[in-house]
């Protein structure tokens, strides 16, 4: 199940958190994307995988606190996500990963 809403979004059941990089410095377009010297991300959004696997407003909210502090960017709760989360398990689809997988287990970084 693959969407795309009107904003650009990816909607998916595989997509966890999307969100907008800022390039600097030298950048070159290549058939699979950019490269850059730097990269900033500026903003994130929960997917609708995110949705799936975290029910609970007090769960998504201490993600979205986690997000926030290790990326230093704004992170949107991505609410039509969580409406076709909700369309897709009231239809009886049951998510294969039940929970939120751990990303990374590196310290974050900061801005200096």
């Amino acid at each position: 199940m693959n969407l795309t809403d009107t904003g650009g979004w990816t909607l998916s059941e595989h997509c966890w958190v999307t969100g907008c990089v800022a390039l600097s410095g030298r950048v070159v377009e290549h058939h699979l994307g950019y490269r850059a010297e730097r990269a900033v991300i500026r903003e994130l959004r929960l997917g609708v995988a995110t949705h799936l696997a975290a029910r609970k407003l007090d769960v998504l909210g201490h993600l979205i606190e986690q997000l926030e502090q290790r990326y230093q960017a704004p992170v949107d709760a991505g609410l039509r996500e969580r409406e076709l989360a909700d369309r897709i398990l009231m239809s009886g689809f049951k998510s294969r990963v039940p929970a939120v997988p751990l990303m990374s287990l590196q310290e974050p970084w900061r801005l200096a």
